[in-house]
């Protein structure tokens, strides 16, 4: 759905490595793309990635009608989800943050993973 080099496709195959196994935060913008939510989202989404990144960190997207397993893991049945994890572990947004502003985004990012520093020890990858 969204088209840029700055957001990762993910699948129920890849999901474990690329969200739970990343050594930075990831934002999963999860998606189907018969709604108009998630279209009228998915620019905000690309922008984030692209220009407004407030430190280091991962924009994936999945497509909840075709990762099935993903979907029902989380508890997802409506669209579009924003989730977030660390290290693994999942985070739940103060507010809801489809409705967001890229404003927003930014702040709750900023705040909940400030501590992450800006370079990586490649060791940790």
């Amino acid at each position: 759905m969204i088209i840029s080099s700055n957001v990762i496709t993910l699948t129920d195959a890849n999901f474990e490595t690329e969200v739970l196994g990343s050594a930075l935060p990831v934002m999963v913008f999860m998606y189907v793309p018969w709604t108009a939510r998630c279209k009228i989202l998915a620019p905000t989404i690309c922008s984030f990635a692209d220009d407004n990144l407030p430190l280091p960190m991962v924009v994936g997207q999945i497509n909840g009608d075709e990762n099935t397993i993903t979907r029902t893991a989380y508890g997802i049945s409506g669209y579009p989800h924003i989730l977030f994890f660390n290290k693994g572990i999942r985070h739940f947004p103060p507010i809801d943050l489809t409705k967001a502003t890229i404003g927003q985004l930014i702040e709750y990012c900023e705040n909940k993973f400030g501590e992450i520093p800006t370079e990586l020890d490649e060791s940790a990858l």
